[in-house]
């Protein structure tokens, strides 16, 4: 694993003035697939690993959306509370496995 500090300068457009940002960049080779994960953050104060492994976890939840969004034909959400996204999610779970139940007998 292997981490810079970098200093990248962008443009403002709303005010038009010239920030500068200091950003993390960790790249860490993947052995099993012989590829490299380059994750960029503005946290410092985390190691490379627990960056790595944050960005992990993200995966996992965005890989959960797309199956959801795939296999329960889930549209968009009608709410966007915790408590509106549960429901609909639990919802359209069980349809789910009730059409696959019947489907199977």
């Amino acid at each position: 694993m292997n981490e810079k500090i970098v200093l990248l300068r962008s443009l403002l457009r709303f005010k038009w003035r010239l920030v500068w940002e200091i950003l993390k960049i960790i790249r860490q080779d993947h052995e099993e697939n012989k590829k490299r994960l380059v994750f960029v953050t503005n946290n410092m104060e985390l190691p490379a690993l627990s960056v790595a492994l944050l960005y992990k976890s993200r995966w996992q939840v965005e890989l959960f959306f797309k199956w959801i969004k795939q296999h329960l034909r889930i549209k968009s959400f009608f709410g966007y509370t915790e408590n509106a996204l549960r429901c609909q999610i639990w919802i359209a779970l069980c349809v789910y496995l009730l059409v696959a139940i019947i489907k199977g007998s």
